[in-house]
């Protein structure tokens, strides 16, 4: 028999599959977890699927994409398929476990630390900043959500952007499609998937997308039946309040304490020495908010507001940054809140109600720059009547000779 021969490379796949280096072991935990062939997944063929097993698992990071489009290209693989075939056994068995600790040291009369963010089937607005007068630039909590996702995937600066790529590639989520998205839907996923965190305890209802982070991973769920355009502000939508609700958060708390990492995660409660500490040293462990019952963004509850807020000013600056659409409007001379909403429609991809409501405030930034106190005051002061005379250059060498003289 020749090294070539598909019984060989069957048998080196086998082995591969009991190596964690291996994508081998990937895909055997993908089988395990996921109940499903990798293969299938993947539309590739047995012969692929053993070459795909015997590659080095990807290195995480920055160098995460570029080891993804590498084993891609060589296997003949979709990349979006392989990272989201790895991410969802990542997840899903965190997730798992997660759940299972939870059920193992159960507390009374606390739930689990868990995000659960939804996007319900309705339009959205937003606005650029909650103050009447937006700054130029960023706010830097924007700045800093933005920067956490292309620090490691790449940017594409092709629009519309679709952005199930750079969320796969660099943030912990994985991403699932149901038909018919609703809260009683992504409860059955996660049982028939051994995560059980009961959503729908409270009923149910249609949404577009919604998230359920938990252990320092999430799942997005979006509407496989819903349009393009909608469905890229949904991942938008959840990719950015795992972000900003729950992955920053979570880092602060290992980067500063540790020690109360496990706290947060919610295998069990905080001692009061612990809430103390946690005051003291400005730690919030109280990060993991329940949204899922008010994801339009409308409820009479602030803290729910201004989360969802959040969310769709860091997926407006991901879907359409800021800096690249007034780029665009300086360059074509649009000037008017109609030609700037249709540019972001067109060019951007954004729904029109969100369009809409971006471009007002981009007119804004695209307009001359607002007098400050200072410039009012200084105008006042120049226009005054009370302000001493101007003393001309000749006045001043007349006086300045009557001073030397009298020094003489």
């Amino acid at each position: 028999m020749r090294l070539t021969d598909a019984t060989l490379l069957r048998a080196a796949a086998n082995r591969a599959a009991r190596r964690p280096a291996y994508l081998g072991y990937d895909m055997a935990g993908y089988r395990e977890v996921i109940g499903e062939d990798p293969a299938a997944w993947l539309g590739i063929d047995g012969e692929q699927l053993d070459r795909l097993a015997l590659c080095r698992t990807p290195r995480r990071g920055v160098h995460f994409a570029h080891d993804i489009l590498t084993i891609s290209t060589h296997v003949g693989v979709d990349p979006l398929a392989l990272v989201g075939l790895i991410r969802r056994v990542e997840v899903l068995a965190e997730l798992q476990w997660a759940t299972q600790r939870l059920d193992e040291e159960p507390e009374p009369d606390r739930a689990p630390a868990v995000l659960a963010a939804a996007r319900d089937d309705i339009d959205e607005y937003t606005a650029l900043s909650d103050t009447r007068a937006p700054a130029s630039g960023l706010p830097g909590w924007v700045q800093d959500a933005v920067n956490r996702l292309w620090a490691v995937a790449p940017v594409s600066m092709q629009f519309p952007r679709d952005l199930d790529f750079a969320v796969l590639i660099g943030l912990p989520l994985a991403l699932v499609e149901l038909p018919r998205l609703s809260l009683h839907a992504i409860s059955e996923w996660l049982t028939d998937h051994k995560v059980d965190l009961n959503v729908a305890d409270q009923g149910d209802r249609r949404l577009r997308a919604c998230l359920i982070a938990l252990g320092g991973v999430g799942l997005i769920f979006v509407d496989a039946e819903d349009d393009p355009t909608q469905r890229r502000v949904s991942l938008g939508h959840e990719a950015a309040h795992f972000i900003v609700e729950y992955l920053l958060p979570r880092q602060e708390v290992a980067r500063r304490r540790p020690e109360l990492l496990e706290l947060v995660d919610g295998p069990r409660p905080p001692t009061a020495k612990e809430r103390l500490s946690a005051v003291l040293g400005d730690v919030p462990i109280g990060l993991h908010t329940h949204l899922v019952d008010h994801g339009d963004g409308r409820s009479g509850d602030r803290r729910v507001v201004e989360a969802e807020w959040r969310a769709r000013r860091v997926a407006l600056e991901l879907l359409a940054p800021q800096s690249v659409v007034l780029e665009r409007v300086f360059q074509a001379g649009q000037a008017e809140p109609d030609e700037v909403r249709r540019l972001l429609v067109e060019e951007f991809g954004l729904p029109v109600s969100l369009a809409a409501d971006y471009a007002e405030q981009l007119v804004i930034l695209a307009g001359p720059p607002r007098l400050g106190l200072l410039d009012v005051l200084g105008t006042t002061q120049k226009g005054s009547s009370s302000r001493e005379p101007e003393t001309s250059a000749e006045d001043a060498r007349d006086r300045k000779s009557d001073v030397d003289s009298e020094d003489e």
